[in-house]
């Protein structure tokens, strides 16, 4: 019998999907982040409970992208010299710009009252993951950009 062959996936498709894993995450954070500032007067509709379903549909979001982007790291291509070493440039341009586009956030922003709040260690997480989301989605911007130059 003859099995059918799966198709290798490029890297900068594979980089693509990483970016828009990325931005989901992001998205989910700014809800988050969103929820905390403007707390909803009614928490419930009929017997559903609007902070636990925001959640449940989050992390179903979040959990359909990663298995998504997991079959397509399966399925990529072998790296070569040229993709190893645009990666690496990418990692490190992409260093430079997160730590300028970092210190122009702690500049403008005045009030970190609400990494402070009731919930430090959530808030904490919160700004951790969207940092992570953005570094890894300017390293594949790059990356991508790089691999198509």
């Amino acid at each position: 019998m003859k099995t059918a062959k799966t198709k290798k996936v490029s890297l900068v498709k594979c980089a693509a999907y990483a970016i828009g894993l990325d931005l989901i995450t992001l998205l989910v954070q700014i809800c988050v982040i969103i929820k905390n500032i403007y707390p909803s007067v009614s928490s419930y509709i009929g017997p559903i409970y609007l902070s636990l379903l925001y959640a449940v549909l989050m992390l179903i979001l979040l959990i359909m992208a990663g298995i998504l982007l997991m079959k397509q790291y399966k399925n990529r291509e072998k790296d070569d010299e040229l993709s190893n070493l645009n990666n690496y440039k990418a990692g490190y341009i992409a260093k430079y710009i997160c730590v300028v586009i970092f210190s122009v956030v702690v500049l403008l922003v005045k009030d970190f009252s609400l990494i402070f709040g009731e919930d430090v260690i959530g808030n904490v997480l919160v700004v951790f993951l969207m940092s992570i989301s953005i570094t890894d989605l300017i390293h594949n911007i790059i990356f991508i950009i790089l691999e198509k130059k």
